[in-house]
């Protein structure tokens, strides 16, 4: 199954849209063409999701190339493009072929390659006609036979008609020089469209995978630079037109015999009534003619103007992209300003953390040299503290040894010398080399 997107306004703007970060693979491009009322629209409509306006009545509505919206299937985006039929009611056949020059190479110009052609016929026609035919030999002079391995041909509206009648109009087509058999002897398949997705899909499905590739037409204005009524489609077409010039010149003759007969007759009323007809035969004679010699200078002047706009609309897109380009810049250098600033901060940072983490881990081992230290001491002052205590005792031991203890003398009041000392302290007498006790 497909899904479509918006509608673009031109095939450049539906090629390149892209909403994906990373470059996707450019759109399958495929042309339909045919005549009027052959179902075209209606098929692009069905299977794209588009709105395409589909005719119901005589007059055209494709006036123009118009392009359907993007949409995928089986992985691929494709992009339909929508052409008028050589029996165009607003266009004459000079001007449709004008304009499908100037978008096929405007296209080609762009870097542009369509990878199929689907043309449609109405399965449903009583007789191939006169204009059918020439839609069908335009076609082939705008594609070239050698590109018949990229085209299918559709034919369309079977459920107009009885099915065995349409199988008969089918092995005519199939079969009939003046049809599809020069195309399908090239290559090009003969496929039948129901009116379903389903079927609109598999028609598809016939083409997406075609490698793309360059039409004839293309070839010849931009590769061998013809001009357009030099091509092929151009030599058809004038040849076309000569021969209904002509045809409307036998016509005007045979209607001027019969005027001279009905004058003859005196019948004025019929006279008058043939007149009228010879100069409306006069009237398509002559637009005949001007389109023939008009479609070198229709292409001519539709180019430049194409050109001119091109030219201009390409400068705009310069501008824009220096403009772009030079906001890139400044965002690029407010981006790198940025980010060395957050480099310097962040080193900035990483310093300070790196000269706590030393200032921590020097403090640490200061804890934990005092502690050492404290630990030492300790461990010190426990060793000592009972040589001390020994030292001491023996000391107190001596002196107790060598001060024998004496009664206390009393003091006047009777009052003991150990408790209370009265006057001046009794001195002590020397004998010998030491001093005596007390006295």
């Amino acid at each position: 199954m497909h899904t479509a997107t918006s509608n673009p306004e031109t095939l450049k703007d539906a090629v390149n849209r892209n909403d994906m970060p990373k470059r996707e693979p450019d759109p399958v491009l495929i042309a339909i063409m045919g005549g009027t009322g052959t179902g075209k629209s209606s098929f692009i409509n069905l299977v794209s999701g588009g709105n395409l306006e589909v005719g119901t009545g005589l007059l055209s509505c494709t006036q123009g190339v118009e392009v359907s919206p993007l949409f995928e299937m089986e992985g691929r985006r494709i992009i339909l493009i929508d052409t008028p039929g050589f029996d165009d009611t607003q266009l004459s056949d000079t001007e449709i072929l004008t304009t499908i020059s100037l978008f096929l190479s405007a296209m080609y110009e762009e870097g542009k390659h369509l990878n199929g052609v689907l043309f449609f016929h109405r399965i449903s026609d009583f007789r191939v006609g006169g204009i059918s035919r020439r839609n069908i030999e335009m076609f082939r002079s705008l594609c070239g036979d050698t590109n018949m391995g990229n085209v299918a041909i559709v034919t369309n509206m079977w459920g107009e008609i009885d099915f065995t009648k349409g199988e008969a109009r089918e092995k005519e087509l199939r079969e009939g020089d003046l049809f599809f058999k020069p195309a399908l002897d090239h290559g090009a398949s003969l496929l039948r469209h129901d009116g379903t997705t389903e079927s609109a899909e598999n028609i598809l499905r016939s083409l997406i995978y075609k490698d793309h590739f360059v039409l004839q037409l293309q070839r010849e204005l931009i590769i061998e630079r013809k001009d357009v009524a030099h091509t092929t489609a151009g030599l058809v077409l004038d040849r076309e037109l000569t021969e209904q010039a002509e045809k409307y010149e036998k016509e005007m003759k045979e209607i001027q015999d019969e005027v001279q007969d009905a004058l003859d007759s005196k019948d004025k009323a019929t006279a008058d009534e043939l007149t009228l007809a010879r100069e409306d035969l006069e009237k398509k004679r002559q637009k005949a003619m001007a389109d023939r010699d008009g479609l070198k200078l229709r292409y001519r002047q539709e180019k430049g103007s194409v050109d001119m706009s091109l030219t201009q609309l390409k400068q705009a897109l310069q501008k824009e992209q220096l403009a772009n380009a030079k906001i890139q810049r400044n965002l690029d250098q407010s981006l790198l300003l940025g980010r060395q600033q957050q480099q310097q901060a962040a080193s900035r940072e990483a310093a300070a953390e790196t000269e706590l983490r030393q200032q921590i881990v020097s403090l640490r081992s200061q804890v934990q040299d005092r502690r050492n230290e404290d630990r030492e001491g300790v461990a010190l002052l426990n060793r000592v503290l009972p040589a001390v205590t020994t030292v001491i005792r023996t000391t107190m031991n001596v002196v107790s040894a060598l001060v024998p203890r004496s009664p206390p003398r009393r003091d006047v009041a009777g009052s003991s010398l150990g408790d209370t000392w009265r006057g001046s302290p009794p001195t002590p007498q020397r004998r010998g080399g030491g001093y005596d006790a007390y006295r």
